[in-house]
């Protein structure tokens, strides 16, 4: 009998037991409930902001570059000038490429001064119109906008037929706009206009199964929604602010500007959570507490003398560290780029930070090897990180990456080992951003003028061949350049024309030497070019393609202009300075035998052969 009633005591004690859970779960559920449905909503319109911003951004800046090529080039001035038909069937063809670079490039057209068309090329059906041809030459543009709106570069959108284009009146085009300067002063001689149709743009922007969407200018004048039956609702949202008051904090409008579209037109996106996604979240949570609340409480009576004090006090601690811990995971995950390969350097893995950061998808990385991110090829770094993770222990160095869309990024690494059953079975690397501190320590190595390496910078490059031909025993070469007879380059066109000049040649300088060259400007007019495992023949090579190229271009304001060139190569382990000495002594030497021409060791061994056979 005692037995019984202890027994009955027990029963009676996990019942009360259950209710209580079985009370406090549906509160918390409750609560718990309504806070996944605002996180939910606000994911939702994070997301949705941060796709129209990526969007904008890519119809903005693919237009505006094809535009802005267009205008800058040479083709397009001298059309502008003297209306040469050799210059209008190249900016025909441009015209048509670039209304077949995408489908919303609706039409391009050329504008003089006046806003008149001049040029005319549609998308649909295709054909390329001159003004003196049709009545499409017609003033669309007042002067008065243009000169307002050309550095906004963007117009408002609206639709076609505001624009009188009868073809398709009904669809909504911006026009990108970019000035074709008639000289180096600013002087205006015409503008490219390219209307971009931004129908499938909104059709992104008011496009989400979670949200009520609505997109209006800085007036509220709404431009397209995500609702039937917008523009009544619309009204009515904006008439009166006050209603949002009365409804759930998920059904408030959040409103975004929309900075990818910089047209003065303010565009606003609205955001609140649609209706249906917050009834039927409604209807699963409900469905979701009646069976929470049988469950709990047929196992309150069942297992309650399973859940004791200490066992629930040793999960509230597992779940503290849990949750702790997968907040340091996420911490890591979006702000700590983490990379993990094979033992061969494949890819296996990478965070979402790793995938931001070098701009490539996951999915799009895993399975490529991770020199695929490396700017340049480093192989004695590459060397010396093998040889350190072979014998097991973790490297650390920098890396200079390139980005899928080919910007530049430095990252500072700790590659060590994984291990898996006591073998080692790939390699993770954990890396800082160093992108920022490098690009100013690369401005601090930059010559102002030409945008090439100054001396100090060269002077680091030369010290870092020299120590790694020492150590590895290569060899490495030096070329010494010099403009021929600057000073009369000067003195004829005054040193302006003279610092366009080196302006220019840098760039030529650039294009014409590998991607593994240093290339930096020594002094004055004089550069010099740092080529890496490259022996005297091979730099005789490279240093006589910079000297054609630069005897074949014709500078546009100073004509044809020439170069000397020094080549030197050095071995281990001479003095540095020597191989620079010999590098410039032989530039001088080539000018001495009349300029525009290459001198090295190897072409005055060569020479003396020549002269030898003349003389025999």
């Amino acid at each position: 009998m005692f037995k019984e009633r202890i027994y009955w005591k027990f029963i009676v004690s996990f019942v009360l037991f259950g209710i209580s859970i079985l009370t406090i779960s549906l509160l918390l559920l409750t609560r718990h409930a309504q806070v996944v449905i605002e996180s939910s909503v606000a994911q939702s319109i994070q997301f949705q902001q941060a796709r129209v911003d990526a969007v904008a951004r890519f119809f903005t800046e693919s237009g505006s570059s094809s535009v802005v090529r267009l205008a800058d080039s040479m083709e397009a001035h001298r059309y502008m000038l003297d209306q040469n038909l050799d210059d209008l069937k190249v900016i025909s063809r441009w015209m048509e490429s670039i209304v077949s670079a995408s489908m919303d490039h609706y039409r391009v057209e050329m504008y003089d001064t006046q806003g008149k068309v001049i040029l005319s090329y549609f998308s649909s059906p295709q054909k390329f119109i001159r003004q003196d041809q049709t009545s499409v030459g017609m003033v669309r543009l007042s002067s008065k906008v243009l000169q307002e709106n050309v550095f906004n570069r963007y117009f408002p959108i609206v639709p076609a037929s505001q624009y009188h284009f009868s073809d398709h009146p009904n669809i909504k085009v911006m026009l990108v706009l970019a000035p074709i300067f008639k000289d180096g002063y600013g002087h205006i001689a015409g503008y490219v206009g390219l209307y971009v149709n931004v129908d499938l743009l909104l059709k992104v922007m008011t496009t989400n199964n979670t949200l009520d969407l609505f997109v209006a200018d800085k007036n509220n004048n709404l431009i397209d929604a995500s609702i039937p039956n917008a523009n009544a609702i619309w009204l009515h949202l904006i008439n009166n602010p006050q209603a949002n008051d009365y409804v759930a904090k998920e059904r408030r409008l959040v409103r975004y500007p929309i900075e990818g579209i910089n047209n003065g037109q303010g565009l606003v996106l609205y955001s609140r959570a649609a209706k249906s996604f917050l009834v039927e979240r409604e209807n699963e949570i409900r469905q979701d507490i009646v069976n929470i609340a049988f469950v709990v409480f047929v196992f309150s009576i069942v297992f309650g003398l399973l859940l004791a004090v200490s066992p629930s006090r040793v999960v509230t601690r597992l779940h503290r560290v849990s949750k702790e811990r997968n907040q340091y995971l996420k911490i890591m995950d979006q702000y700590v780029p983490v990379l993990e390969t094979d033992l061969h350097g494949v890819i296996t893995n990478c965070n979402n930070a790793f995938a931001i950061i070098s701009g490539y998808p996951k999915g799009q990385l895993v399975g490529q090897r991770a020199s695929v991110l490396s700017f340049s090829s480093d192989r004695a770094q590459s060397q010396d990180m093998w040889d350190t993770l072979t014998r097991r222990l973790p490297w650390q160095g920098e890396f200079h990456n390139v980005t899928l869309d080919g910007r530049e990024f430095w990252l500072f690494s700790t590659v060590i080992p994984i291990y898996h059953d006591g073998k080692v079975t790939g390699y993770m690397s954990v890396s800082t951003d160093k992108t920022e501190k490098k690009r100013l320590e690369l401005l601090a190595e930059m010559d102002s003028l030409t945008k090439l390496y100054n001396r100090a910078k060269l002077d680091k490059c030369l010290a870092q061949e020299q120590s790694r031909a020492r150590r590895y025993g290569t060899y490495f070469s030096i070329i010494l350049l010099d403009v021929d007879l600057f000073k009369q380059v000067n003195d004829t066109y005054g040193h302006l024309i003279g610092d366009k000049v080196l302006h220019q040649l840098a760039i030529m300088l650039n294009h014409s030497t590998r991607i593994t060259d240093e290339v930096g400007r020594w002094g004055g007019e004089e550069f010099m070019i740092v080529c890496p495992e490259t022996d005297l023949e091979q730099a005789e090579i490279v240093a006589e393609k910079v000297r054609k190229a630069v005897e074949e271009y014709e500078f546009p304001e100073a004509g044809n202009i020439t170069v000397s060139l020094g080549v030197a190569m050095y071995e281990a382990p001479l003095d540095l300075q020597r191989t620079i000495a010999e590098a410039d002594c032989y530039l001088y030497e080539a000018k001495k035998l009349g300029r525009n021409r290459v001198a090295s060791r190897l072409s005055k061994v060569t020479s003396l052969k020549t002269v030898g056979k003349a003389r025999s």
